[in-house]
């Protein structure tokens, strides 16, 4: 088995560098002895990144959905956290050009942070951070009830009774 390396430069290429653009082809040819014959392996070029757009989140009270779509297939991370320096991460290494992350285990009535990243097949990576703004959401505040009670102390034999909104 034979095993080589090649670095690939956009610049002026030096010794043991081929220098190639977005759309290039690279063709090897070499043989193969067990096969007795030559053969020719190629490699496509892509140092363009994926365009996301259309960053959009839907929140309930402990949980939030982000999305957005990517020029061409890609993976799907949101980067996020309460203060405007994200410390968490979702990632989904699906590639899709419909990306979706669900946000588990918010707490209620609380501002996040986020950006999202995509990035494709050939490693072309983008980071949409809202132009250095980050994105925000908001989770939904709690229902407040009409009434008060410690629960300690007061009015007994409570029920609860759901009812839809």
């Amino acid at each position: 088995m034979f095993e080589g390396s090649l670095t690939l430069v956009s610049s002026v290429a030096v010794t043991n560098q081929l220098r190639v653009q977005n759309g290039d082809t690279i063709t090897a040819t070499y043989f193969d002895a067990p096969a007795n014959s030559n053969v020719t392996a190629t490699a496509a070029i892509d140092t363009v990144p994926p365009v996301i757009s259309q960053v959009a989140a839907i929140t309930d009270y402990y949980n939030a959905r982000v999305t957005w779509r990517t020029s061409k297939p890609a993976d799907s991370a949101v980067e996020y956290g309460a203060q405007q320096q994200p410390a968490n991460s979702v990632y989904t290494s699906a590639l899709a050009t419909n990306h979706a992350i669900t946000i588990s285990g918010l707490l209620p009535n609380h501002v996040y942070y986020y950006e999202v990243v995509s990035r494709d097949q050939a490693g072309n990576t983008t980071v949409d951070d809202n132009n250095g703004n980050l994105y925000t959401f908001q989770t939904l505040k709690p229902p407040v009830p009409p009434w008060f009670d410690n629960l300690e102390t007061g009015a007994t034999n409570w029920t609860v009774v759901a009812r839809s909104l």
